[in-house]
């Protein structure tokens, strides 16, 4: 898989056609910009993403363990 990813990224290029080709358009970059955004947001405060998830993950942690605990008995 690496020697792939060598050959792919870094190998030479053998049709010419490919040599003007730009690395992203205006338009490309206008979509990646938000995400980019969110994810790094997501990294450094996740607080507000994880929180809407709070009563959910509770009440699944609840049903796992009172089922653990007739499992056992």
């Amino acid at each position: 898989m690496l020697w792939m990813f060598q050959r792919v990224m870094f190998g030479e290029i053998t049709k010419e056609a490919n040599r003007t080709l730009k690395d992203l358009s205006l338009r490309e970059v206008c979509v990646l910009l938000p995400l980019i955004f969110f994810i790094v947001q997501i990294g450094v405060y996740p607080r507000p993403f994880l929180s809407r998830m709070d009563a959910t993950v509770k009440h699944l942690i609840t049903q796992v363990e009172s089922k653990n605990v007739t499992a056992r008995c």
